[in-house]
């Protein structure tokens, strides 16, 4: 009769229970501000924006994340990016992905009507060729997603519960191949409130199966290989922003496509234990 409870079998099953069990794996790379110093995020860590802009700042956090953080610095504020180098890059998205996503933390700090905290990703070879991707943020007291290169914008009221104050995170999950009803991908929008102990994300109403538009100016996603942040115009202040996060929730195979990994291994390998001893 088998030992189906054999310290080698017992661990097999175990790594299969852990492995079906978890939720599934995100491919990721996230950026934070902890190894920069307190004052201008321009000029820091390969942060440029275009002259004549005001920068936005780095300091510590107010409320829920009080690390280093990135923070309004102005009135005048526009984007401002970081290419991919050598201290920080993430990996180029492949264009036929299903559920990329872009996620990042932002502190709701007021109800001005141009209050806004946007975070995207982007391309540019500095003659004026870009490809950007849509951009997720806080918009006074709005959900704000905008389409490719600049398209259309669609808001939808923050979700109750979120005060002013309060740390959100963000998350923008993209299929590259979604054309039905004429669309060029298709993109759907999450929250989370950390400040109110959340764990796990929320769908935003009205800003599900949005169409992208990566037809504006061919967008390609696997071009894309800048981080951006974008502060627009306003008299509002105290509007801070974290953990810029570029990932991919198919980038891995399923859980359970481990587990038959695994089981597959301990069925050819355990004959050959056995003829070794």
């Amino acid at each position: 009769m088998k030992n189906y409870f054999s310290p080698p079998v017992i661990t097999v099953w175990c790594l299969i229970v852990l492995l079906v069990g978890t939720s599934r794996l995100d491919a990721v790379q996230i950026y934070n501000f902890e190894s920069l110093a307190d004052g201008n995020l321009v000029g820091q860590d390969n942060w440029f924006m275009p002259d004549g802009h005001v920068s936005p700042l780095v300091g510590a956090g107010t409320g829920y994340d009080t690390s280093k953080v990135g923070m309004y610095g102005g009135a005048g504020v526009l984007p401002a990016y970081r290419p991919n180098d050598g201290n920080f890059s993430f990996s180029a998205f492949d264009n036929s992905a299903t559920a990329a996503y872009i996620q990042f933390d932002a502190r709701h700090a007021d109800l001005e009507a141009n209050s806004t905290e946007r975070y995207y990703v982007t391309y540019s070879n500095g003659l004026g060729v870009y490809s950007t991707s849509p951009w997720v943020g806080l918009r006074g007291g709005s959900f704000e997603l905008r389409g490719c290169n600049g398209g259309t914008v669609t808001t939808d009221s923050l979700a109750p519960g979120i005060d002013v104050g309060d740390w959100v995170r963000l998350r923008l999950v993209m299929d590259f191949t979604d054309t039905s009803g004429g669309r060029t991908g298709s993109m759907d929008a999450y929250y989370m409130n950390l400040t109110d102990g959340q764990t796990s994300f929320n769908a935003i109403g009205a800003l599900q199966d949005i169409d992208m538009q990566m037809s504006r100016n061919q967008s390609l996603p696997s071009t894309w290989n800048a981080l951006a942040v974008r502060l627009d115009i306003s008299t509002g202040t105290g509007r801070q922003f974290d953990n810029l996060t570029v990932g991919d929730l198919s980038a891995v195979p399923e859980p359970s496509t481990w587990a038959l990994l695994v089981a597959g291994m301990v069925i050819i390998g355990g004959p050959q234990r056995r003829r070794r001893a």
